[in-house]
């Protein structure tokens, strides 16, 4: 059962950290390319919910907001992971 929930937590630290690459990327650089990039990065893992920072038709998008957003659970799926990871503690006995 740990493995298993260890195995999906890694995913989840995956797919959100590419989620916050391609994010800070749009920051840095918002061209069209990476904010494509960051849309096909976001809808891939159902990550996706702010565009780029603007207003349009009274509706506003936050980059910077998911950017700390995704940083954030990134950050409390590591502790998980730490805490699934153990600590575990081994014994064995050696015949000489």
């Amino acid at each position: 059962m740990a493995a298993s929930a260890r195995d999906n937590i890694q995913r989840a630290i995956l797919n959100y950290s590419r989620a916050l690459v391609a994010c800070s990327e749009v920051i840095a650089n918002p061209t069209q390319a990476n904010v494509d990039a960051a849309v096909a990065a976001g809808a891939a893992t159902n990550l996706l919910n702010f565009k780029i920072t603007y207003s349009v038709d009274g509706e506003n998008y936050d980059w910077v907001g998911y950017q700390t957003f995704l940083a954030s659970q990134l950050e409390q799926l590591q502790r998980v992971s730490v805490i699934l990871g153990g600590p575990y503690e081994l014994r064995s006995r050696g015949i000489s």
